[in-house]
Parts: structure tokens; sequence; C-alpha cells
């Protein structure tokens, strides 16, 4: 696990990011699909935005952009796309509702500290092939979805150096 804190810029990027995305939902009428039914939906929408700022910043990637819908594909590096998801919860798994969900080549699992919105810890990664064959399927109280555990993710490091591999081999 590697741990970020945003710097008051970047932070306030994310935050206006967030801000957009959910004036975008709202006018459009669209739903969101979280599972933490105890937090807002501009909740979950600034959580999101600092998580894919924070790896932006830690893969020095270019950083999310104002798009007007949600593609599935957060970040990108050598052609190769990438989906943040993050979470409020330590021992927070890796969620999607629906393997079809998953469409990026891979995800990220980010967790906001307790104490200090500005960090955010990049959990680790996984591809979209580990995904399929070892997420598991359970009902967490809002319906089943499929979940992979941070133990069973790449450590952040370890993405880094494929990262490197694929941008300079």
């Amino acid at each position: 696990m590697i741990t970020i804190k945003l710097t008051p810029e970047v932070y306030d990027n994310a935050i206006s990011l967030a801000h957009f995305r959910y004036q975008m939902s709202r006018a459009s009428n669209l739903k969101n699909q979280k599972q933490d039914m105890t937090r807002t939906d501009l909740d979950i929408e600034k959580l999101g935005a600092k998580g894919e700022f924070a790896v932006a910043t830690l893969y020095n990637l270019n950083p999310p952009i104002n798009g007007g819908w949600d593609s599935g594909y957060d970040l990108w590096f050598c052609s190769k796309s990438i989906q943040v998801k993050s979470t409020f919860h330590t021992d927070g798994q890796l969620l999607f509702k629906a393997k079809e969900k998953f469409v990026a080549d891979f995800a990220i699992l980010v967790v906001q500290d307790q104490n200090c919105p500005m960090k955010m810890t990049i959990v680790g990664a996984t591809s979209k092939d580990y995904f399929f064959n070892n997420a598991i399927k359970k009902d967490l109280g809002n319906g089943e979805v499929y979940t992979l555990t941070q133990d069973k993710m790449a450590k952040p490091q370890d993405f880094w150096k494929y990262m490197m591999e694929k941008r300079y081999a």
C-alpha cells in the first residue's frame, strides 16, 4: 500500500470534478450504483475523483478529465485503460456489480484515510482477466456483487514495475 496526500490544488481539482459529475448525473437523471447507502451521491463522487487523482499522481499519469459520462475508463497508460475504484473502508474490497462492468484493462483500489480526506491509500491493482478468474460473488447487503479482496491484488509497486516495462520495453 502507498499513501498519497493530495496537494491543496489537486484536492480542489478533484472536488471540482466531483461536483461537475454530480451535477451532470442529476441533470441526466442517472442513478449512482453505490453500495454504501450511508453516503450521499456527492460523497461518492468526491471519493471517486480523489481516488482517480491519487492514482494519477502516484503513477505520473494525465489527470482525469471532465467527461460528461462514465465510460469506465478513468486513466490511461501506453494505450492501456485503468478503472479506479475507491472506498471509505480500510478493509474494503474491489467491487463490481457485474463482471461486464469491469471494462478497463486494469482496476486499482484506493482507500480514503479515516482522519484526513486529502490522504488516499493506493491498495493494489488487478487485470480484468485476473478479476474474472478470481472474483467471488457476494451479497454485501445491497444485492450481489463480484469482489476481490485486497490480499489478492498486485501491490502498487508491482503495478508500477509493469507500467514501466510496458512504457520503456
